[in-house]
């Protein structure tokens, strides 16, 4: 967070990235090109690791959705509660950054610039922390009001898989964690 308080984007973008004459086919002759000359972020960590963690991250990634997925659209009077169903829908703002983040992680490439990787990190850290606790809300209020209403113990399943779908967001949230990376200064 101290990056964000000490620069702006400008001067953020600034600090890391300067302009370069090349050539071209124009009046002038050349282009400004921006050169990337901050820090790097390597995963601290060998091919097959990173490639492994991942895997991790992408499956439970899409276990959370498939166990959302599969609560929500069961046809009992726990999903007809307010408080369950806006829950519910609520996480699923979470789970759109989770789900770019993710995304953006799958197709990293060994070498990441500063923006990229605090954009991936942020996605990965915040919004599944929140993704996994408003799912397992859910999953409790689910619960709650099934002992509440007095209904089938049989609905348990579907606070079962919200709850498990929030465990899912978290296990992102700790594969992620435990992936370190370091900074390596630009040669260039």
């Amino acid at each position: 967070m101290a990056y964000f308080a000490d620069f702006s984007m400008r001067e953020g973008f600034e600090a890391n990235y300067k302009p370069v004459q090349v050539p071209a086919d124009n009046k002038r002759g050349f282009k400004i090109k921006y050169q990337y000359v901050g820090p790097w972020y390597v995963w601290n960590a060998d091919e097959r690791e990173v490639f492994v963690a991942k895997q991790k991250i992408l499956t439970s990634c899409v276990i959370s959705l498939m166990l959302y997925l599969v609560a929500s659209v069961q046809n009992v009077p726990v999903n007809y509660d307010r408080f369950v169903s806006m829950t519910g829908l609520l996480s699923l703002a979470p789970f759109l950054f989770v789900a770019v983040g993710v995304g953006e992680l799958m197709f990293s490439k060994e070498r990441m610039t500063h923006q990229d990787f605090t954009a991936i990190s942020g996605k990965l850290k915040i919004a599944t922390v929140l993704h996994g606790a408003l799912l397992m809300l859910c999953g409790g209020l689910a619960a709650w009001v099934i002992i509440r209403d007095g209904n089938d113990l049989s609905h348990l399943f579907v606070a079962a898989c919200y709850a498990l779908a929030g465990l899912q967001s978290m296990a992102v949230f700790m594969t992620f964690r435990q992936l370190k990376h370091r900074k390596m200064e630009n040669d260039e």
